[in-house]
């Protein structure tokens, strides 16, 4: 990206401590109020994908359940609920973005539960 903009890029890596966390809350206002002044010019994701997976058996989401399945366990509850909220989140950066003329990516597979959420 340096290389092809010529200007500074922003990363975020959750395993360089807890300030790169995009689960925080504060953390995502704060990139959404950056992209809604149009400071960047554009961004990318790659979501964590552990509850989005057409491979999970048994399957957690399906057409009736998009968002997860009630009688998912205890754990994969957790892991929808993030996704759920990473995903929608994705989604607001991504029609803001779109407004604002600003390019955006978002990486999973083309079968991946993450697209097929109903917004």
């Amino acid at each position: 990206m340096v290389g092809l903009a010529d200007t500074w890029v922003v990363t975020f890596e959750i395993n360089d401590g807890p300030s790169q966390d995009l689960n925080s809350r504060s953390l995502r206002s704060t990139l959404k109020k950056m992209i809604s002044y149009g400071l960047f010019l554009g961004w990318g994701a790659a979501p964590v994908c552990s509850s989005f997976s057409v491979a999970i058996t048994p399957p957690v989401r399906n057409l009736e359940f998009p968002f997860g399945r009630p009688d998912a366990s205890e754990k994969m509850k957790v892991k929808m609920e993030d996704g759920n909220q990473c995903a929608l989140w994705l989604l607001d950066l991504a029609s803001l973005s779109v407004s604002k003329g600003i390019h955006f990516w978002i990486e999973n597979p083309d079968l991946s539960w993450f697209f097929r959420l109903p917004p």
